[in-house]
């Protein structure tokens, strides 16, 4: 049997930095989110964590992908994040 963990468990990261905002994002932005929308944080949780620091952070290890801009951008804007 070939399992996918759960979400909530994909937003672990070992980085409080990184949990933080992307569980904010999953409890408060993934339910409402279109199939495409849930679709794309689900590749964006597959990406190494230095990368996610990065792009959230804004020093970049590698450009951000097309894909990842908009919830980048949404992520960014929750009032709570303070990068």
């Amino acid at each position: 049997m070939n399992r996918k963990p759960p979400l909530d468990w994909l937003c672990r990261r070992g980085m409080k930095e990184l949990e933080w905002p992307l569980q904010r994002y999953l409890a408060r932005a993934y339910p409402a989110s279109t199939p495409a929308e849930q679709a794309r944080f689900r590749r964006f949780l597959e990406q190494a964590d230095d990368q996610l620091w990065g792009w959230l952070y804004g020093v970049p290890t590698s450009p951000l992908p097309d894909e990842f801009h908009a919830l980048v951008q949404q992520i960014l804007t929750d009032p709570e994040f303070t990068p």
